[in-house]
């Protein structure tokens, strides 16, 4: 019996598709940027069905790619061997207001989106925490609902703009709060450096140090010089060449560059003690 029928047998075969059309639009990851290959697609309906199409896989030697919401930016869940508060830059706002009509409702090079939250007005804590920052002019204050959405606006229409220009390059990357303003100018002008029509787009939680640096305009060629150099850039200013969105396979060449090798012992432990043949998302991370 071939492994498709197998599967077939376990979650229907309603549930396991191989259609090429399908699958193609199942290899590529959130970016439209990173493509990979897949023989099937297989729709487990439960914990039992989930744990037996593993099995299946296994022990057929095929490996298996996980997918959930398919969100990754770093080619986290792109098949490889045919499986189964915000900080916005003005660059960011001349985007929104050009290509979605949400224009920024301050001026300013840069934009710190500050929410409180309490049982009683907090104005008067948020201005006090203001007194001391240098700003460019007047902040907006959103006080009702309507106001705090439209303050909103800008940055959550960030993700809509960045796809204007073709897949964004992305650099999901966390950094001590010191080196922000450091990092924002230096890479830049590494960017003018090596991607001369691409545009740097910076945002993200800033609270948490957590940056998300997005080139729009950049091709393959100078994705290629850009991408270790950038890699570079982030462990000099003390930052980890990832964040919140995963290594994937676009960054396990640059894990050691921000972990130890005691660290990569570590989660390289882990990954055997729950996948000791290795069949399980073999591209990424410890493929």
């Amino acid at each position: 019996m071939s492994l498709t029928d197998t599967l077939a047998g376990i979650v229907g075969a309603a549930h396991v598709v191989t259609d090429p059309d399908v699958l193609e639009g199942r290899s590529v990851d959130h970016t439209g940027r990173y493509r990979g290959h897949a023989s099937m697609l297989v729709r487990p309906g439960s914990a039992d069905e989930v744990s037996a199409v593993l099995h299946a896989c296994r022990d057929a030697g095929a490996y298996a790619t996980v997918q959930g919401g398919r969100t990754s930016l770093v080619a986290g869940t792109v098949p490889e061997h045919d499986d189964v508060l915000e900080l916005i830059d003005a660059r960011a706002s001349a985007l929104t207001a050009e290509h979605v009509g949400v224009s920024a409702p301050v001026a300013g090079g840069w934009q710190l989106l500050i929410e409180l939250a309490g049982d009683t007005d907090q104005t008067e804590r948020l201005a006090d925490a203001l007194e001391d920052a240098r700003v460019s002019g007047e902040p907006a204050v959103g006080v009702d609902i309507g106001a705090q959405q439209r303050l909103w606006q800008v940055r959550e229409s960030v993700a809509e703009v960045l796809g204007v220009h073709g897949p964004p390059l992305k650099f999901d990357v966390s950094l001590p709060l010191s080196a922000i303003a450091g990092f924002a100018a230096d890479s830049a002008e590494l960017v003018t450096k090596h991607a001369p029509d691409a545009i740097p787009v910076l945002f993200g939680h800033i609270g948490e140090g957590n940056l998300h640096l997005n080139v729009v305009r950049c091709g393959p060629d100078a994705e290629r010089q850009l991408y270790s150099a950038m890699m570079e850039l982030i462990v000099r200013r003390g930052g980890n060449v990832s964040s919140e969105h995963g290594i994937g396979t676009r960054k396990r060449d640059y894990v050691s560059m921000s972990r130890t090798e005691a660290d990569i012992a570590a989660m390289r432990a882990v990954k055997a003690a729950f996948d000791p043949t290795g069949y399980l998302n073999p591209a990424v991370l410890f493929g």
